[in-house]
């Protein structure tokens, strides 16, 4: 089975992968230290989805220069995470009581996925989706 997954740059691993535990349900998994202690990659996993973590700072990191630069993290950039069988009403429900920055409410969309959106403590933009129901491609329309 393909898969991918996200490398995102954050200011500080640790927070970011609470954040991801406390308000977004998914468990830590593999993180590596560097010599001061401090995180230097994690990975926290929700289903068989897992994204990763760097620091924004870190020597060799490819976008370090650009967020030097001042440009956001995660410009232009929407992750698209499909919850597979998870019951996504629920997890909203729980993300939005656990404090998440909703951006886009739930609900239904044209494509047939039921899909809402957040924004993360480090800019980032992602959209949750389940699958609910078929749609016949040479029918469908985007709603007015």
């Amino acid at each position: 089975m393909a898969s991918i997954s996200p490398l995102l740059s954050v200011d500080d691993i640790a927070k970011s992968m609470d954040y991801y535990e406390s308000v977004l349900g998914f468990q830590k998994g593999l993180t590596l230290p560097g010599d001061d202690g401090k995180l230097t990659h994690g990975e926290a996993h929700i289903g068989e989805l897992m994204l990763m973590f760097r620091l924004a700072q870190e020597p060799g990191n490819i976008a370090a220069a650009k967020l030097a630069q001042g440009a956001p993290k995660g410009l232009g950039v929407i992750l698209y995470l499909n919850l597979g069988d998870r019951d996504i009403d629920r997890y909203y429900q729980d993300v939005k009581k656990a404090g998440g920055k909703i951006i886009q409410e739930i609900e239904d969309q044209f494509w047939g996925d039921r899909i809402f959106t957040i924004e993360d403590q480090d800019g980032y933009i992602l959209t949750f989706a389940k699958h609910v129901r078929d749609v016949d491609f040479s029918q469908m329309q985007a709603s007015p």
